[in-house]
Protein backbone atom coordinates (compact mmCIF):
# COMPACT_ATOMS: atom_id res chain seq x y z
CA UNK A 1 0.00 0.00 0.00
CA UNK A 2 0.92 3.67 -0.27
CA UNK A 3 1.52 4.26 3.51
CA UNK A 4 3.86 0.73 3.41
CA UNK A 5 1.75 -0.73 6.05
CA UNK A 6 2.15 -4.60 3.92
CA UNK A 7 0.76 -6.21 0.79
CA UNK A 8 -2.69 -5.74 -0.07
CA UNK A 9 -4.08 -8.71 -1.50
CA UNK A 10 -6.98 -9.70 -3.85
CA UNK A 11 -6.21 -5.93 -5.80
CA UNK A 12 -7.25 -5.77 -9.33
CA UNK A 13 -3.69 -5.50 -11.17
CA UNK A 14 -4.87 -2.22 -12.79
CA UNK A 15 -5.07 -0.13 -9.76
CA UNK A 16 -1.14 1.55 -9.34
CA UNK A 17 -1.75 3.19 -5.70
CA UNK A 18 -3.41 1.48 -3.07
CA UNK A 19 -4.80 2.32 0.53
CA UNK A 20 -4.91 -0.15 2.79
CA UNK A 21 -7.29 2.07 5.14
CA UNK A 22 -5.00 1.27 8.24
CA UNK A 23 -4.23 4.72 10.67
CA UNK A 24 -1.02 5.93 8.53
CA UNK A 25 0.79 6.40 12.12
CA UNK A 26 3.98 8.19 11.02
CA UNK A 27 4.95 9.94 13.72
CA UNK A 28 4.17 13.95 13.54
CA UNK A 29 6.77 16.66 13.68
CA UNK A 30 5.33 17.27 17.40
CA UNK A 31 7.64 14.30 18.35
CA UNK A 32 4.05 13.32 20.81
CA UNK A 33 1.54 12.10 18.07
CA UNK A 34 0.98 9.80 15.50
CA UNK A 35 -0.38 10.68 12.28
CA UNK A 36 -4.05 9.83 12.58
CA UNK A 37 -5.43 9.78 8.76
CA UNK A 38 -5.99 6.81 7.09
CA UNK A 39 -2.98 5.01 5.07
CA UNK A 40 -1.91 7.91 2.35
CA UNK A 41 1.27 8.44 -0.08
CA UNK A 42 4.26 10.53 1.79
CA UNK A 43 3.92 13.17 -0.81
CA UNK A 44 0.19 14.08 1.07
CA UNK A 45 0.91 15.68 4.59
CA UNK A 46 0.37 14.05 7.79
CA UNK A 47 -1.34 15.75 10.87
CA UNK A 48 -5.15 15.95 11.72
CA UNK A 49 -8.14 15.33 9.57
CA UNK A 50 -8.69 18.73 8.38
CA UNK A 51 -5.00 20.34 8.82
CA UNK A 52 -1.91 20.47 6.74
CA UNK A 53 0.05 20.48 9.86
CA UNK A 54 3.41 18.36 9.06
CA UNK A 55 4.62 14.47 9.85
CA UNK A 56 8.70 13.68 9.81
CA UNK A 57 10.35 13.82 7.17
CA UNK A 58 8.73 11.77 4.85
CA UNK A 59 4.92 13.00 5.87
CA UNK A 60 5.64 17.00 5.53
CA UNK A 61 7.74 20.11 6.95
CA UNK A 62 6.20 20.20 10.19
CA UNK A 63 7.66 22.73 12.69
CA UNK A 64 8.17 20.48 16.18
CA UNK A 65 7.65 23.66 18.16
CA UNK A 66 4.44 23.68 17.18
CA UNK A 67 1.68 22.11 18.25
CA UNK A 68 -0.03 19.45 16.14
CA UNK A 69 -3.92 20.17 17.11
CA UNK A 70 -4.34 16.73 18.78
CA UNK A 71 -5.36 16.44 22.63
CA UNK A 72 -2.23 15.78 24.57
CA UNK A 73 -1.93 12.27 25.93
CA UNK A 74 1.05 12.57 28.46
CA UNK A 75 -0.03 11.30 31.92
CA UNK A 76 -1.07 14.41 34.45
CA UNK A 77 1.15 14.40 37.86
CA UNK A 78 -1.45 14.87 39.78
CA UNK A 79 -3.72 11.85 38.67
CA UNK A 80 -2.26 10.09 35.97
CA UNK A 81 -5.27 10.95 33.61
CA UNK A 82 -4.42 12.17 29.82
CA UNK A 83 -3.66 15.95 29.69
CA UNK A 84 -6.16 16.51 27.32
CA UNK A 85 -4.60 20.31 27.09
CA UNK A 86 -4.22 20.62 22.76
CA UNK A 87 -0.88 19.63 22.21
CA UNK A 88 2.34 21.22 23.17
CA UNK A 89 5.69 20.74 22.41
CA UNK A 90 8.77 21.39 24.52
CA UNK A 91 6.33 22.83 27.17
CA UNK A 92 5.01 21.39 30.42
CA UNK A 93 1.82 20.51 30.78
CA UNK A 94 -0.35 22.72 32.07
CA UNK A 95 -1.72 22.75 35.78
CA UNK A 96 -5.20 22.87 35.92
CA UNK A 97 -7.82 20.96 37.53
CA UNK A 98 -8.01 17.71 35.45
CA UNK A 99 -11.99 17.52 34.27
CA UNK A 100 -11.71 13.22 33.22
CA UNK A 101 -14.79 11.76 34.57
CA UNK A 102 -13.97 8.86 37.18
CA UNK A 103 -16.09 6.57 39.10
CA UNK A 104 -16.03 7.20 42.81
CA UNK A 105 -17.83 5.58 45.81
CA UNK A 106 -18.31 6.53 49.16
CA UNK A 107 -16.29 5.24 52.50
CA UNK A 108 -18.99 1.76 52.63
CA UNK A 109 -19.19 1.71 49.45
CA UNK A 110 -22.93 1.78 48.55
CA UNK A 111 -22.90 5.39 46.76
CA UNK A 112 -21.19 6.03 43.60
CA UNK A 113 -21.30 7.87 40.89
CA UNK A 114 -19.20 9.22 37.75
CA UNK A 115 -17.61 13.07 38.64
CA UNK A 116 -15.11 14.91 37.72
CA UNK A 117 -11.54 13.91 38.97
CA UNK A 118 -11.02 17.11 40.50
CA UNK A 119 -7.51 16.84 41.25
CA UNK A 120 -4.46 19.11 40.13
CA UNK A 121 -4.35 23.07 39.10
CA UNK A 122 -3.06 23.92 42.91
CA UNK A 123 -6.28 22.81 44.54
CA UNK A 124 -6.09 20.89 47.60
CA UNK A 125 -9.73 19.92 47.86
CA UNK A 126 -12.42 19.74 45.39
CA UNK A 127 -16.19 19.28 46.32
CA UNK A 128 -18.80 17.76 44.26
CA UNK A 129 -22.61 16.57 45.23
CA UNK A 130 -23.68 12.58 43.90
CA UNK A 131 -27.28 14.08 44.17
CA UNK A 132 -28.63 12.83 40.22
CA UNK A 133 -24.59 12.24 39.22
CA UNK A 134 -24.56 8.84 37.31
CA UNK A 135 -25.83 5.77 39.38
CA UNK A 136 -25.15 7.28 42.41
CA UNK A 137 -27.77 7.17 45.23
CA UNK A 138 -29.20 9.58 47.70
CA UNK A 139 -26.69 13.27 48.14
CA UNK A 140 -24.19 13.86 49.97
CA UNK A 141 -21.06 16.26 49.20
CA UNK A 142 -17.57 14.37 48.48
CA UNK A 143 -14.02 15.31 48.51
CA UNK A 144 -11.26 14.47 46.66
CA UNK A 145 -7.43 15.24 46.98
CA UNK A 146 -6.38 17.81 44.32
CA UNK A 147 -2.93 16.01 44.68
CA UNK A 148 -1.56 12.49 45.02
CA UNK A 149 -2.92 9.20 43.87
CA UNK A 150 -5.58 9.81 46.73
CA UNK A 151 -9.44 8.04 45.69
CA UNK A 152 -11.61 10.38 44.93
CA UNK A 153 -14.72 9.66 47.22
CA UNK A 154 -18.39 10.48 47.74
CA UNK A 155 -19.41 11.13 51.19
CA UNK A 156 -22.04 8.83 52.70
CA UNK A 157 -25.49 9.72 53.32
CA UNK A 158 -27.87 9.40 56.09
CA UNK A 159 -28.98 5.55 54.83
CA UNK A 160 -25.23 4.24 54.77
CA UNK A 161 -24.88 5.19 58.40
CA UNK A 162 -27.77 3.73 59.44
CA UNK A 163 -26.69 0.38 57.79
CA UNK A 164 -23.60 0.66 59.17
CA UNK A 165 -25.27 1.25 62.86
CA UNK A 166 -27.44 -1.97 61.89
CA UNK A 167 -23.98 -4.27 61.34
CA UNK A 168 -22.52 -2.88 64.27
CA UNK A 169 -25.52 -3.72 66.37
CA UNK A 170 -25.57 -7.35 64.84
CA UNK A 171 -22.01 -7.95 65.52
CA UNK A 172 -22.72 -6.96 69.04
CA UNK A 173 -25.96 -9.20 69.54
CA UNK A 174 -25.52 -11.81 67.25
CA UNK A 175 -28.55 -11.02 65.31
CA UNK A 176 -28.47 -11.27 61.31
CA UNK A 177 -31.34 -9.16 60.46
CA UNK A 178 -31.14 -10.33 57.19
CA UNK A 179 -31.66 -13.81 58.56
CA UNK A 180 -34.34 -12.39 60.16
CA UNK A 181 -36.02 -11.43 57.21
CA UNK A 182 -35.66 -14.49 55.25
CA UNK A 183 -37.02 -16.66 58.25
CA UNK A 184 -40.08 -14.17 58.38
CA UNK A 185 -40.79 -14.77 54.92
CA UNK A 186 -40.42 -18.67 54.76
CA UNK A 187 -42.43 -18.60 57.63
CA UNK A 188 -45.21 -16.64 55.98
CA UNK A 189 -44.73 -18.48 53.02
CA UNK A 190 -45.01 -21.84 54.57
CA UNK A 191 -48.10 -20.90 56.41
CA UNK A 192 -50.31 -19.06 53.63
CA UNK A 193 -48.47 -19.97 50.48
CA UNK A 194 -50.64 -23.34 49.57
CA UNK A 195 -53.86 -20.69 50.49
CA UNK A 196 -53.17 -17.70 48.65
CA UNK A 197 -52.74 -16.73 45.04
CA UNK A 198 -49.38 -15.36 43.82
CA UNK A 199 -50.48 -11.24 43.49
CA UNK A 200 -51.20 -11.95 47.68
CA UNK A 201 -48.34 -13.99 48.42
CA UNK A 202 -45.94 -11.11 47.26
CA UNK A 203 -47.79 -8.59 48.71
CA UNK A 204 -47.94 -9.91 52.01
CA UNK A 205 -44.16 -11.40 51.31
CA UNK A 206 -43.23 -7.70 51.01
CA UNK A 207 -45.26 -6.35 53.91
CA UNK A 208 -43.73 -8.86 56.29
CA UNK A 209 -40.28 -8.31 54.98
CA UNK A 210 -40.49 -4.18 55.61
CA UNK A 211 -41.67 -5.10 59.17
CA UNK A 212 -38.62 -7.26 59.62
CA UNK A 213 -36.58 -4.91 58.57
CA UNK A 214 -37.91 -2.11 60.17
CA UNK A 215 -37.66 -4.11 63.50
CA UNK A 216 -34.35 -4.51 63.05
CA UNK A 217 -33.79 -1.21 62.29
Amino acid sequence: CVGNHGDARFVPCFIKHISCSRRCARPLACGTHACPRPCHSSAEPCGPIGSDFGGDGDGGDGDDSVGCGLACVLPRGACRHPCAALCHPGEPCPEVVCAQMTLARCACGRLKAEVPCGRGGGSDYVEFSSTGAGSGVGSGTGRGTGTGDAEVRLACDSECERLRRNAQFAAATGVNADAGATKASAAFSAAFGPRRTEPDRAVYGTFLLDMAQREAG
